[in-house]
């Protein structure tokens, strides 16, 4: 599998469930920050819409927006390997294999019996 075709498929396969309450005009910086500390003020919800947020910016192309986006949300929350995995698909609509690697042997350590995570870092080492 070359470069491309991986990077389309990680995207792909990662679910987007609320893509349409973040339209691509409604991504600027003034918005983003906007709600980033509405969220803030509800704490319970700001890690699951701050992640769909990430996800909004992926399915709009602005990879490194993602995983600064997630990167807020994996500083609140270190040990959940859900969020490192968001981030490996990010890393790799960035073509950024090297870092994608490191990230998702992050995940496995938090998640070391997850036989999928193994093999998707043997599919990323094979690009290398």
């Amino acid at each position: 599998m070359g470069k491309k075709e991986c990077s389309r498929t990680w995207v792909r396969n990662s679910s987007l469930s609320l893509t349409n309450l973040f339209p691509p005009m409604a991504l600027s910086k003034s918005s983003v920050s906007f709600l980033l500390l509405f969220l803030s003020i509800f704490p319970s919800v700001y890690s699951q819409t701050t992640q769909a947020l990430a996800k909004a910016f992926a399915a709009n192309g602005q990879y490194q927006q993602a995983i600064q986006t997630i990167d807020l949300v994996i500083t609140n929350h270190p040990y959940v390997a859900s969020y490192y995995i968001d981030k490996v698909n990010y890393q790799i609509g960035l073509q950024n294999y090297p870092t994608a690697v490191s990230t998702l042997t992050e995940a496995i350590r938090l998640m070391p019996d997850s036989i999928k995570l193994y093999e998707s870092r043997g599919t990323l080492l094979e690009i290398l």
